[in-house]
């Protein structure tokens, strides 16, 4: 947009220019004509549409962005709302009318042609996010006995009101989709072969009830340019074309990059800056209150080994690198099964294989890391050498459990029904840093001999001396010294771990909801 227009098209507006106005926006492409437009106020902008034809108006208008289309049409008078509507194809119609107010649509559809109007209420009567819902009615289909020639003057007369005649249809006398032919292949034959000799009769379809996911998926695998809709007798109901579809996979891909995130559907349903923060609050912190909740296993971990942290303090240094290391690993391993399940490059009865080749995977790259750590810890104390060997082989360990885990994971949440992509990075994460530290500090138990030596109690003799002598020294040496000669037990509760057990089941019934509830809207 250039905002050195917005002036001038204000100027005409306020003067009730029209022919200035349309020598202006009739030339521009519809969508550089909407960037210019957008600059004004929606009553301007109401205005500047009005002026110019029906079919220049609905093009502008689909290019507009969709919360000042809806701001248009409960501003603009219904009358010229409904013209409007006239004027768009079928689906982009039904879509926008779908998301009005009931008020407003009950106000609109009477205004509306009778043509038009019937279409409305046949697309609205398909649920949300089916190819139905998606379908335009606007197509070229031909019935079958015709020979090329006749076919191709029906199409070349109906051609200015169809969105696409790439493909043709054929049809009986009630509809049933018979084969598909396409245009260049209709021109090329010869005027007096008959239509069903050159057409496709194996036609890729798709149920109007099904998800509109699937119509792009056999697009994108049959590369389509639009796919025929059709119901339970193979009756054509409309075509999905591909600009359409392409919109549908940016939604799902969408919600799979928040579900990967672990950000409910709906926190970017608009542009960034055009989300209210407290949307975007409610979209996230209910996940992180759940990841937090269930990271306090991590702290109960910790508390459990504190004697052996104690004992040997140099442990704490390497738990942020193995458990970052743990889950990293985990986040690109889970995107990566994700991605490979979505594109049915494997299949949930594969887990075998794509359990031992990440297990590899992992352990190849835990010895590569291990190496590193290894070199690392013995840079800090070269004699350690049994710290060294135990973040060596946890770095291993870890690296091989979290490919494993974050391998699985999502497998069995497709076969089981379930939305693998709500099961995302930050949830693999949070499960192996828990068991990360366990593997660290099992290892670390089996390496370092300090560790599994009893602690040797301070002799009853020696303890009171040492309080006696706590008695007369100053308050922070006299603390010191009772310390010494009564060093607290360190040790947690089974208690201790009932919270993030609780947070843990809490957690997982979550998920299942949540998963169950987007299998269901697939």
């Amino acid at each position: 947009m250039n905002p050195l227009l917005i002036p001038e098209l204000r100027e005409l507006i306020q003067e009730k220019d029209v022919a200035q106005l349309r020598r202006l926006l009739e030339p521009l492409h519809p969508a550089h004509a909407a960037d210019l437009i957008m600059g004004l106020k929606p009553q301007e902008i109401s205005w500047a549409l009005q002026v110019l034809d029906d079919a220049k108006e609905a093009l502008i208008f689909e290019y507009l962005p969709e919360e000042l289309q809806y701001e248009l049409a409960l501003g603009t008078g219904r009358a010229q709302m409904a013209s409007l509507l006239n004027s768009l194809a079928p689906d982009d119609r039904a879509e926008f009318v779908r998301k009005l107010p009931t008020k407003v649509v009950d106000e609109l559809l009477p205004l509306m042609a009778q043509a038009e109007r019937n279409d409305v209420k046949r697309l609205l009567s398909f649920a949300d996010g089916t190819a139905g819902s998606h379908m335009t009615t606007e197509y070229a289909s031909v019935p079958a006995h015709l020979n090329c020639g006749e076919a191709l003057t029906r199409v070349r007369n109906e051609a200015p009101d169809k969105e696409t005649i790439y493909n043709i249809y054929l049809v009986d006398q009630d509809r049933h989709l018979q084969g598909v032919v396409g245009l260049k292949d209709l021109l090329l034959s010869r005027p007096d072969t008959p239509v069903d000799k050159i057409m496709v009769k194996e036609v890729v379809t798709v149920r109007a009830d099904e998800p509109a996911v699937k119509a792009a998926e056999s697009t994108a695998k049959f590369d389509l340019i639009a796919i025929p809709v059709v119901d339970d007798s193979n009756r054509l109901l409309g075509i999905v074309t591909v600009d359409d579809l392409m919109d549908v996979l940016e939604e799902e891909a969408t919600e799979d990059i928040l579900s990967l995130g672990g950000v409910e559907p709906g926190a970017l349903d608009k542009p960034y800056f055009e989300n209210p923060i407290a949307l975007v609050v409610r979209k996230r912190v209910g996940w992180l209150m759940l990841l937090f909740v269930a990271e306090m296993f991590t702290g109960t971990v910790l508390r459990h080994y504190d004697e052996e942290l104690a004992k040997v303090v140099a442990l704490s240094f390497f738990i942020p690198l193995l458990i970052g290391t743990g889950g990293n690993a985990g986040s690109q391993t889970v995107s990566t099964i994700i991605r490979s399940l979505a594109l049915k490059e494997i299949t949930p009865a594969q887990w075998p294989q794509v359990l031992f080749r990440e297990a590899t995977t992992g352990l190849i790259l835990g010895l590569l890391l291990g190496v590193v750590g290894t070199l690392r810890s013995l840079m800090w104390d070269h004699n350690n050498i049994e710290l060294a060997a135990t973040v060596g082989v946890t770095v291993v360990a870890i690296c091989a459990w979290a490919n494993s885990v974050a391998a699985v994971i999502p497998i069995f949440a497709q076969r089981a029904g379930l939305d693998p992509t709500v099961l995302s990075a930050p949830l693999i994460t949070t499960l192996v840093d828990a068991t990360g530290l366990l593997i660290y500090f099992s290892i670390a138990m089996a390496f370092i001999s300090r560790l599994s030596e009893p602690v040797v109690a301070v002799p009853r003799e020696l303890a009171d001396r040492i309080l006696a002598l706590a008695d007369a020294a100053p308050p922070d040496l006299s603390a010191k010294l009772r310390g010494l000669a009564q060093p607290p037990e360190l040790h947690t509760h089974p208690h201790e771990w009932l919270f993030p057990l609780l947070a843990l089941l809490v957690l997982t019934g979550v998920l299942f909801s949540m998963t169950r509830r987007t299998t269901k809207q697939a």
